[in-house]
């Protein structure tokens, strides 16, 4: 006797499945946030790439970008903001959110100090910027710390 129905894993009557749609849907708080912080740092490698007249220059003539991003972040309710042109963001969820901003940056090439700025932070530093494939994350405080309890060993 033939099968007439099919049900569970098998059935997919037209031969889709939901992975092709899956690129159709809107991306995600989490992933939408972290396209906005890739296309950041690709502002931040073409911007280092400019020579500048005046080493001051640097954070003033990025600012309007990192302002933009500010804007944008905001309109997710996830505040983002940066340290000396470094960009600092809160991922996660309510309960156990964190900071993520990248201090993994690097220069192929020769580059000369700006003395002005924190040697810590691309800006502090004239010459195309490389960032790594990863960056820091500092976690909220636990429970126990946030109530001001002491931690006894």
């Amino acid at each position: 006797m033939a099968k007439e129905t099919v049900s569970g894993h098998e059935f997919c009557p037209f031969g889709y499945s939901d992975r092709e749609f899956r690129s159709m849907k809107p991306p995600s708080n989490l992933e939408s946030r972290k396209v906005h912080h890739r296309e950041l740092e690709s502002h931040i490698r073409g911007y280092s790439k400019r020579n500048l007249s005046h080493d001051c220059d640097s954070m003033n003539a990025f600012a309007g970008i990192l302002r933009y991003y500010e804007s944008v972040a905001a309109g997710g309710n996830r505040p983002m903001t940066h340290l000396w042109g470094v960009p600092l963001k809160l991922l996660g969820y309510p309960e156990n959110e964190w900071v993520l901003f990248n201090l993994i940056w690097y220069h192929k090439g020769i580059a000369h100090r700006r003395d002005t700025l924190p040697s810590w932070s691309w800006s502090g530093w004239g010459g195309s910027v490389t960032f790594g494939s990863s960056a820091l994350r500092i976690q909220a405080l636990t429970d126990e710390l946030a109530a001001n309890k002491t931690l006894d060993k």
